[in-house]
């Protein structure tokens, strides 16, 4: 160890010179920072290591750095492997080199730290440094920067291209960068970011620049804004000067100081005018300044717009004109109001539309509510737009509750396709032209409205956007061709039974007179011939034969109204009731025949011999219809008060009077007829069964016909069947009184009226539109079910409101006696009414131990369920 690298490992003070040393391992003369062993392995593979750095603590503690060149070389005197070494101390060099560091960490942390893109790099312009926040705002990493030319990432190629040219052709250097400037920068993804730039120079110790520190803001958003505002202002000054509208700007003083070219059209000034023209000469009179004045300072005072406010201002020509004028405060820099501005518009010719138009608007009103037809309008998803005060009259639902419904919920179902498609076919078709069709509504009560509706297509711009429609109630014109084609049907049934009426009593004159010689005959050759004669027997026969065959011929007659009556007062009770062992012998043994026979009926005119054979036919009818299966046979006799419409129904009603008439009533709970079977009952010989009984109901029809009577049939299949015969009531004295009395008992029942809420339940659509239609009529509000379990939800539900249930014997879900019981539990006081085709005695006997209020058997007419609800009610009270 020479005398220099004594000195420099600060050996002084341990040991008197460098000879001391010899023998010592480095180890014991300093504390290495770094141990050598690596080095060492190192010279000894290769010879020889060259500017090897190493630091280390001398005695004293001092650290230190070496820079040493290590040989691999023989000691002369003992020819082992020595290492030679030549070093160097570089302590002052390392630690100048920290504290260029440790300020190169600090500034950039500094650059890391700010909120600004930083970005350093060399005099040939290759990226040395960039920031985080650089990289989070463009994207990039390190890794795609540094080492990279900064015109080649950051500059967009256009702007690239002139930059280079103006950079390198021009001779430029780092010295020749502005200290600001702002470009754009192209980020990972292609986009651009607008960046001001602060730039500084970096220099080294000789003063030279080597690089350029740039710190830059990102004002992307602000030019943006700019831009945004400037393009704003731009459409600002584009719509003011395009617009119809008046725009005004004006000072405290309300001189104008702003306004665009439709306001010098509308007060007729030119631009040069206008300006410095105070608001004040606009108008005549004062009264309006004054209103105008108080505007402006409203606004002043509150800080409040004015939306729209009218006035008429003088034009410079003299015209008058009417405009809608807003005013909104002006604030100035220091947020107080500096002035006013507004929007004004010409609206004289708008008013006077809108003047003519609410005339139209009321005409229509006035149709619209005063037509005797519904009038309504729905869009195009069949919501109801509108309805008028027939609609709602004759649909029952208010107008308010209308415009909740769908068109397609008032409409009967079976109709809604036919509605669904005439809209749809009407639209498709750009149907201006007015469709008509005929349909039926259901009314808030259910009531079925037959209507002719008439529709046309609503368009606004062009397109269909509704339904106006006009609908008329056909009710009763629906009503008069039903009964047109009633009359028309009964017309032709009466001429054809007059055809038949008139063959059949010309047959039957002429056969009587063939039969006056058979009998005749007959009669004068018995006369001659000894009683024990063989051939007596063939000749009675032929008697009878002919005998069995005026019977015949006086139906027929008896058919043809020419029968040959012995027309006497009769009391149709007693003759009925005196036949009872005849007609029992007549009807089936299964067959139960009962009598409900009214007393002190007044008298009739009529041959009692026909008038028995009437009797005997509808029995005998009545037992067929049963067949080999049990049943009752009801024979009833009374009064009835016939009008015009019910004599309508009846056959044979040849202009009859009104008035009372006396009933024969036959029913049966037999099979009852069908439609076709009905259309042909009254035809000769005519019969459902497999042996006909000659002429039968056609033979009742005659008699009936000769007596100035009528028939009327009641019949379901499978609901038995009633003949009901009528007979007009002679004018005897000593019976005036009785008449009197049941004329004044239908004119009571004719003026009875009644209110309340009634259940009708009864599983056929037809009995419940009968029930419901007759009880309305009388005040009674009706509730209707169609089986036993929804009746008894209903009552359930209006329990507290019924007054009384009309109530069928026989229904689907729940049986009439199941539906009873539960109706008595929820409410016993309520009286109930029993129907049904069974009789009476077969109701009871399946109600035993019950007692239902009454009892109206099927079928039956109005009057008689208007009846029985004022017994039972009248009871109540």
């Amino acid at each position: 160890m020479d005398e220099a690298a004594f000195k420099i490992l600060e050996l002084e003070d341990a040991f008197e010179g460098p000879e001391c040393v010899l023998g010592k391992s480095i180890a014991d003369l300093v504390t290495y920072i770094d141990p050598p062993g690596a080095l060492r392995k190192e010279i000894r593979r290769r010879k020889h290591v060259h500017a090897h750095e190493w630091n280390f603590k001398t005695l004293k503690g001092t650290e230190k750095w070496l820079m040493e060149d290590s040989y691999l070389v023989q000691d002369p005197e003992t020819g082992e492997d020595v290492i030679q070494v030549i070093t160097r101390d570089i302590t002052s060099n390392k630690r100048a080199e920290q504290a260029l560091h440790a300020s190169e960490r600090r500034f950039r942390e500094t650059l890391e730290s700010v909120q600004m893109l930083a970005v350093q790099f060399d005099a040939e312009g290759l990226i040395t440094f960039c920031n985080d926040y650089l990289l989070r705002l463009t994207g990039w990493t390190r890794e795609d920067l540094l080492g990279r030319h900064w015109l080649d990432r950051f500059i967009p190629k256009g702007l690239r291209e002139r930059l280079e040219q103006d950079f390198y052709a021009e001779g430029m250097t780092i010295e020749d960068m502005p200290a600001h400037y702002e470009n754009p920068i192209l980020t990972h993804s292609g986009a651009c970011l607008q960046v001001l730039w602060s730039n500084t120079i970096l220099r080294n110790d000789a003063g030279q620049p080597v690089g350029l520190t740039c710190l830059g803001q990102d004002i992307t958003e602000e030019r943006r804004t700019r831009e945004a505002l400037r393009h704003s202002e731009e459409r600002y000054r584009e719509i003011l000067e395009s617009i119809q509208e008046g725009y005004y700007e004006v000072d405290l003083e309300g001189n104008f100081t702003f306004f665009n070219d439709a306001l010098c059209r509308i007060c007729g000034y030119s631009e040069e005018e206008m300006h410095g023209l105070n608001y004040r000469h606009l108008y005549a009179d004062e009264s309006t300044v004054q209103r105008v004045y108080e505007a402006y300072n409203r606004v002043f005072r509150t800080g409040e717009s004015v939306q729209v406010f009218d006035c008429e201002p003088l034009r410079k020509d003299g015209a008058k004109a009417l405009l809608e004028v807003s005013i909104s405060p002006m604030p100035g820099p220091d947020g107080k109001t500096h002035g006013f501005r507004g929007i004004v518009r010409d609206v004289s010719e708008h008013r006077e539309a809108e003047r003519a138009l609410r005339d139209s608007e009321e005409r229509y009103r006035e149709l619209f509510e005063n037509a005797n037809d519904i009038v309504y309008t729905h869009d195009l998803e069949g919501n109801l737009t509108s309805l008028n005060k027939a609609g709602e009259r004759i649909s029952g639902y208010s107008r308010e509750e209308a415009l909740k419904l769908n068109v397609m919920d008032i409409i009967a179902p079976e109709y809604r396709d036919l509605a669904s498609k005439m809209v749809a076919r009407k639209v498709a078709n750009g149907g201006e032209d007015v469709t008509r069709y005929e349909l039926e509504i259901l009314g808030k009560e259910g009531r079925r409205i037959p209507i002719e509706v008439s529709t046309r297509v609503i368009r606004r711009g062009g397109q269909a956007v509704g339904i106006q429609g006009i609908a008329r109630d056909i009710t009763e014109r629906k009503r008069g061709e039903e009964k047109r084609s009633q009359l028309e049907a009964q017309i032709r049934h009466t001429q054809k039974l007059e055809g038949l009426g008139v063959l059949a009593g010309g047959i039957a004159h002429d056969f009587n007179n063939l039969l006056v010689g058979i009998l005749g005959n007959a009669g004068l050759a018995l006369m001659k011939m000894p009683p024990r004669t063989p051939a007596r027997s063939y000749v009675e026969k032929i008697e009878e034969t002919a005998q069995r065959a005026a019977v015949l011929t006086n139906q027929m007659l008896a058919y043809s109204g020419k029968g040959a009556f012995v027309v006497q007062p009769l009391d149709l009770s007693r003759l009925a009731q005196d036949m009872g062992h005849l007609l029992s012998a007549a009807i089936s043994k299964k067959a139960v025949l009962k009598y409900n026979c009214a007393s002190g009926l007044p008298l009739i005119e009529g041959d009692a011999a026909q008038l028995q054979q009437v009797v005997m036919n509808l029995i005998t009818n009545a037992s067929d219809a049963l067949g080999d299966d049990p049943g009752v046979i009801t024979l009833s006799t009374m009064v009835v008060n016939a009008t015009r419409s019910y004599l309508s129904e009846t056959y044979l009603d040849d202009d009859l009077d009104e008035g009372f008439y006396v009933s024969l009533e036959v029913s049966d709970t037999g099979c009852g007829m069908d439609a076709e079977t009905q259309a042909r009952m009254f035809d000769p010989f005519y019969s459902t069964k497999f042996a006909g009984r000659g002429l039968g109901l056609a033979a009742v029809l005659g008699i009936v016909r000769g007596h100035r009577g009528a028939v009327k049939v009641y019949s379901e299949p499978g609901h038995g069947t009633m003949f009901k015969v009528l007979f007009p009531a002679a004018q005897c004295g000593e019976k005036r009184s009785e008449v009197e009395r049941i004329s004044d008992e239908y004119a009571l029942l004719d003026e009875w009226r009644a209110s309340g809420l009634v259940l009708v339940a009864d599983d056929e659509e037809s009995v419940r539109a009968v029930a419901r239609e007759t009880l309305t009529e009388r005040g009674f509000t009706v509730l209707t079910a169609e089986d036993g379990r929804e009746a008894v939800e209903v009552f359930a539900k209006h329990a507290g409101d019924i007054v009384a249930v009309l109530l069928d014997l026989t229904m689907p879900v729940m049986s009439g006696e199941q539906t009873f019981d539960e109706m008595q539990k929820i409410r016993p006081e309520v009286p109930i009414i029993l129907t049904s085709g069974y009789t009476e005695q077969d109701a009871v006997e399946r109600f035993s131990g019950k007692e239902p209020a009454a009892f109206i058997q099927k079928p039956y007419p109005p009057r008689e369920l208007v009846k029985v609800f004022q017994n039972v009610l009248n009871a109540k009270d």
